[in-house]
């Protein structure tokens, strides 16, 4: 995708620093896994077969681990909030030297209000996406694949069962993500024709009360508010519209981690420790599915974003100087 390599090009001298946090959240996620393994020891070796000198080492081992995780993740916060701040930061200082330098049919084919808004909400999409959303997207991805593995390990048919859930979740988020994208693509532009009628007005001020022209203003201002809340509310309509079948299919994974590991606990072939690592590792199953649809709205919004930011970035005036010319 352009977008993302262009906001790789932006990240130019912040690249080591989120490639930094990148791997400590690769590192992160995959210690989630270790203290449900723990907790498996204890419940089969300390209380199962009563080898109690190892509970005060397993318990001390878990703080530790939890201790780690935390500063691991807030060093790995702050390096993902530093590069969106200097990248956004260079994007700003970009555009306004592109605007600076524009003739005036671009100010004529755009208004001030669009302008504004790709210059503040959509370039606030583009930090969100590089200070949270990716975050969110490495986190659940590598949380889900080191969790399969530590399943797989443990008990390869009970693992099977779960992941037979995971099909039918992605085809409900795909249908999700198709119907979403061009409503986001509206609600953009009737945040623009917002924007614009604001602006005119406030600008025009003068202009609008020597022609008595208050109520006609005030009329066009509803009308474009009232299309951006309708916009807004199909947008959060259809997002509704897919959570219960999401959130119901990711509540079914914990009733089979109950039903199947009890059988399989009565068979032998699973401990209460190894079950109680499934019950306490089915979220990080559900979590990336759970949360499918709200990451693919986001990135939706981010690749309407950095759409049209990118589309003034690399704009050029009609009327250019000549090289050499002296200003």
């Amino acid at each position: 995708m352009f977008q993302l390599k262009w906001v790789w090009h932006c990240m130019k001298g912040k690249r080591a620093a989120f490639v930094i946090a990148a791997v400590l959240t690769v590192i992160i996620s995959i210690i989630t896994i270790v203290n449900p393994y723990l907790s498996s020891l204890i419940v089969d070796q300390v209380i199962t077969n009563r080898q109690t000198q190892k509970l005060i080492p397993l318990l001390l081992l878990m703080v530790g681990v939890q201790l780690t995780r935390v500063a691991l993740r807030y060093t790995s916060i702050i390096l993902y909030e530093k590069c969106s701040q200097l990248s956004i930061f260079h994007i700003k200082t970009h555009l306004y030297d592109v605007l600076q330098r524009q003739d005036m049919h671009f100010y004529d084919r755009n208004h001030t209000g669009e302008l504004m808004n790709r210059l503040t909400g959509d370039i606030d999409m583009i930090r969100h996406t590089i200070a949270y959303v990716f975050y969110n997207i490495l986190e659940a991805i590598v949380i889900f694949l080191s969790t399969c593995v530590y399943f797989f390990v443990v008990n390869v048919p009970l693992t099977l069962s779960l992941l037979s859930i995971a099909p039918v979740i992605v085809f409900v988020s795909s249908r999700f993500f198709k119907r979403v994208r061009p409503l986001y693509q509206q609600l953009r532009e009737r945040m623009t024709d917002l924007n614009n009628i604001a602006k005119e007005s406030i600008a025009g001020n003068r202009i609008i009360k020597a022609f008595c022209r208050e109520e006609y203003m005030e009329s066009q201002f509803d009308q474009r508010n009232k299309a951006y809340k309708d916009a807004s509310l199909k947008a959060s309509y259809t997002w509704l519209k897919y959570y219960p079948y999401i959130e119901s299919l990711s509540q079914v994974l914990t009733i089979l981690t109950i039903l199947l590991g009890g059988i399989f606990i009565i068979n032998g072939s699973l401990t209460p420790g190894e079950l109680l690592a499934f019950t306490s590792l089915t979220w990080a199953i559900a979590y990336p599915m759970r949360n499918l649809g709200p990451l693919l709205s986001d990135i939706q919004r981010f690749s309407v974003a950095s759409g049209r930011v990118i589309e003034i970035y690399y704009s050029k005036p009609a009327i250019t100087d000549k090289k050499g010319a002296k200003s």
